[in-house]
């Protein structure tokens, strides 16, 4: 007898578990997160954002996203070290550089006759951001390795 209640009892869970699904994922495009970054053009992001970006003519791999239809970005190569360069409207010098480490070095510097801030792990990762204030423009290039104060601030003033 106790068999038998056991194996109902089992029965009737499998048939309950059964019923609670089809065994198809559900497609619901609600659930779907948009991406932020879009693929553009530098002529684009000039025509949406007003923002004009350029990269140095020495620059290869280039490739122009938007980013939350409010950040223009541009990544490229450069003397063998990919950059990767942001431009936002802004009122004030803030990071957009998108990167999170415990910089080894932080410091104010000049990019031209900008006021700007470095952030580097010497070797490593770093940015460099300075801000246009005539025309509240913040500007930003960074690098995933490599990083020196010399080498953040000569591609910052090639971007000028």
């Amino acid at each position: 007898m106790k068999k038998l209640l056991v194996v109902l009892s089992s029965l009737m869970l499998l048939v309950t578990l059964a019923a609670c699904g089809n065994g198809t994922p559900k497609n619901d495009a609600s659930a779907a997160v948009p991406n932020p970054i879009a693929p553009s053009t530098a002529e684009e992001i000039q025509s949406k954002l007003g923002i004009s970006i350029a990269v140095p003519k020495d620059a290869t791999e280039v490739a122009y996203t938007i980013i939350a239809d409010k950040t223009a970005q541009a990544d490229f190569t450069l003397n063998n070290t990919a950059c990767n360069y942001r431009i936002e409207k802004a009122d004030a010098l803030l990071d957009i550089s998108g990167m999170y480490y415990e910089w080894t070095t932080k410091k104010d510097c000049k990019v031209g006759s900008y006021n700007g801030q470095l952030r580097l792990i010497d070797g490593k990762q770093g940015y460099c951001s300075w801000f246009d204030d005539s025309q509240k423009l913040l500007h930003s290039v960074s690098v995933e390795s490599g990083a020196s104060e010399e080498s953040l601030l000569a591609v910052a003033n090639s971007l000028l």
